[in-house]
């Protein structure tokens, strides 16, 4: 089998320490010949043979972070609806950077609806639109490499909201204990 590389947009690490615990797990993994994350770029690079990016992830996440994902949807009904069910969803297994795909029964159709977890920066949008559609017989709406790339800076504006919330009651607490203490009072 031949090494391939892939580079993952990991989220949620809030130390050195949680970076470690994620790049051991990765490196745990059979079929992982090499685990780099760095916490400052928030990316894990991860050398393997035979594991697929569904594995990665889920590692990733039982070691208590996540990789950016998106999901695309799509309705598929009318005639012949298991057998291009069964076929898109074979076809999307293959794809690099799948991670899961799920189907459940669409009340308002009598379809299916079928939801593709992806990470957006393995995943063309163009294709998974291109498969959905060759899927469904007609026009189906994926989100565009422009939307992931809005809905992926909705999601970094969020997390550094966040971030600078919890520094303010940092500093505002550190200023507080400061003050105390130039003052002679004790704990």
């Amino acid at each position: 089998m031949t090494t391939e590389s892939i580079s993952l947009p990991v989220d949620g690490m809030t130390c050195s320490a949680c970076a470690a615990r994620v790049e051991r797990r990765l490196s745990e993994l059979d079929g992982v010949d090499n685990a780099s994350v760095n916490y400052a770029t928030e990316r894990a690079v991860v050398s393997h043979h035979g594991v697929t990016s569904s594995e990665l992830v889920k590692t990733i996440e039982h070691a208590g972070s996540g990789v950016r994902t998106l999901v695309a949807e799509t309705i598929i009904a009318g005639d012949d609806l298991v057998a291009r069910l069964d076929d898109l969803e074979n076809m999307l297994h293959d794809v690099h950077g799948v991670v899961s795909i799920t189907s459940e029964p669409d009340n308002d159709s009598d379809g299916q609806l079928l939801s593709v977890r992806y990470i957006p920066e393995l995943v063309d949008p163009t294709s998974l639109s291109d498969a959905f559609e060759q899927a469904r017989g007609s026009d189906s709406h994926v989100i565009s490499a422009s939307e992931a790339a809005e809905e992926i800076a909705r999601q970094e504006s969020g997390r550094y909201s966040k971030l600078k919330q919890k520094l303010l009651v940092a500093a505002l607490l550190s200023a507080a204990i400061m003050y105390l203490s130039m003052n002679g009072t004790v704990f």
